[in-house]
């Protein structure tokens, strides 16, 4: 019997790549670096879209936010770190929620373009990436069966072959045919073993791509439609907010409120910063149903040119700042890149650098 090797296969990471909350695409620009964005590759040159102007001017009538917050906080015992929590805030839409905060005293704040959900996203760019994923589940599919056939090969080759070595007469190559016999036997079990696992993975992995593609296709429908948002503060009190810029190459967006001054900002890092590896990141947002939790991990590199961090990045963080011990803000919290294992709670949270959205924005920031 011809002798197969084992099967030695790096891990078809086909959910992985599926965000947390976001529909991103990838691709490579044209220096060869990977770009993630909510919008499909275009030829065209990229151009941000405007859709009011930014504005200045500070009313006398405003509330002042920060003196707000913490007249409200009186009436409560102190907690560490609530200042910086007073920076962020909570984005909500028809479709679904996300985190911002203040990149200015007089009410922008930086968000991402897929918790906006603006028309940046075309059907017919998700229409392709929905093709390019099930492309994917396509071939892990014929993965399976793959496995599957070369199991049924040996569970029909291994009794004729165990009957060929009993018919042997000496003694010594039917010792050798033994051995071969058992290392099939081995690789069968392992074979099993891996077949099983990445049955039940894939099966688990496909329930949920099954699920996030069903919810993100309505919201590409409805997200034309959408420029007002809930913004919730800290306190729990709610205002308006509306779309005033996006990104065309990044996932970034800048939402305005109007009525407010004095709106408390964090320490903000205007240009490229250096941050020491396995530094301790923090990530402020608002994860799954969950208000204001803050999460801590390293910095562990640049995946991809995004601040890569082991801080647990859940759906509802996106948009939301990435801090380092000093209270800085490095980054703008995207998306979620998960490990082999599938385990929503591991994995790497990717971050875009705070300089490029300051880049794309100044006019913006203070």
């Amino acid at each position: 019997m011809k002798r197969y090797i084992s099967l030695m296969v790096a891990g078809l990471l086909i959910f992985a790549a599926l965000p947390a909350v976001a529909d991103i695409y990838r691709y490579q620009d044209e220096n060869g670096r990977w770009r993630f964005t909510d919008s499909p590759e275009t030829t065209e040159q990229a151009t941000d879209v405007v859709i009011t102007k930014p504005s200045r001017k500070v009313n006398e009538n405003d509330v002042d936010l920060l003196a707000y917050l913490m007249e409200k906080e009186k009436k409560t015992p102190p907690q560490k770190d609530r200042k910086q929590l007073y920076c962020i805030v909570r984005v909500e839409s028809t479709v679904g929620h996300g985190t911002g905060f203040f990149i200015s005293s007089n009410g922008y704040i930086l968000t991402n373009k897929h918790v906006a959900r603006t028309a940046g996203t075309t059907m017919s760019g998700m229409n392709a990436y929905y093709a390019h994923l099930d492309d994917r589940v396509k071939d892990y599919k014929n993965y399976l069966k793959s496995l599957k056939e070369r199991i049924d090969y040996y569970e029909r080759e291994l009794p004729r072959l165990k009957q060929e070595i009993d018919g042997i007469r000496s003694d010594r190559r039917r010792a050798w045919e033994m051995e071969r016999y058992k290392q099939f036997q081995k690789e069968l079990a392992d074979l099993r073993v891996e077949y099983a696992a990445r049955k039940r993975k894939f099966r688990d992995g496909k329930d949920d791509y099954d699920a996030w593609k069903s919810r993100t296709m309505f919201r590409g429908a409805v997200a034309g439609l959408i420029r007002d948002y809930e913004v919730e503060f800290y306190d729990g009190s709610i205002t308006k907010g509306t779309l005033v810029h996006y990104s065309q190459l990044h996932d970034l967006a800048v939402i305005k409120i109007d009525g407010y001054r004095n709106t408390p900002m964090l320490k903000l890092a205007r240009s490229s910063v250096t941050i020491p590896r396995n530094q301790r990141v923090y990530a402020l947002g608002h994860p799954h149903h969950e208000r204001y939790k803050i999460t801590h991990g390293r910095y562990t590199g640049i995946r991809y040119d995004y601040i890569s961090t082991s801080a647990n990045v859940q759906p509802g963080n996106s948009g939301g700042p990435l801090l380092t011990s000093d209270g800085q803000v490095v980054g703008v919290v995207t998306l979620k890149e998960f490990s082999a294992s599938g385990n929503r709670n591991s994995g790497y949270g990717l971050a875009i650098p705070l300089h490029i959205a300051y880049t794309a924005f100044e006019q913006y920031f203070d």
